[in-house]
């Protein structure tokens, strides 16, 4: 599936100004949120990935560590940086994912506080499920997770 447009995080826009997230060195995580999320109303009052609720249960074939992004590069051209990573995956075993609709991105950390929160996609108009034994599958955008100018 290809994940709708991603959205930043008002604290993670200010986050990186700061430098307290490096997406040259540090670990991108991924976790998937149900509808009761409601993340496209709160994108700017939300600053760590414990804030974010409606995680998907552990279990079934994923676990709520998340997945971690691989291959990201942070890259500029000219007045614009772009975030990309290669596709991410969840394989359903032993029952259904259910309620799916959002993609998290977050920094890995030693402690809650540094878990930040980076952006977000809603994955679909409705939730929807990944069936036992089926993937799901993730692809950024041919233009990569995200573009700031």
């Amino acid at each position: 599936m290809a994940a709708g447009a991603y959205l930043i995080f008002g604290e993670a826009k200010n986050n990186l100004g700061k430098g307290s997230i490096d997406l040259d060195s540090g670990v991108v995580r991924g976790t998937l949120h149900k509808v009761a999320a409601s993340l496209s109303t709160n994108i700017n009052g939300l600053s760590v990935i414990s804030s974010v609720g409606n995680e998907l249960a552990d279990g079934n074939g994923y676990s709520t560590s998340g997945k971690t992004l691989s291959a990201p590069t942070w890259t500029r051209s000219t007045s614009t940086m772009h975030f990309d990573a290669t596709a991410i995956f969840w394989s359903a075993s032993g029952g259904n994912l259910t309620s799916i609709a959002y993609l998290v991105l977050w920094m890995s950390g030693a402690s809650a506080g540094a878990r930040k929160l980076l952006a977000f996609s809603r994955l679909s108009t409705a939730a929807f499920n990944v069936n036992d034994g089926s993937r799901l599958t993730i692809t950024p955008n041919a233009s990569g997770v995200f573009t700031m100018v």
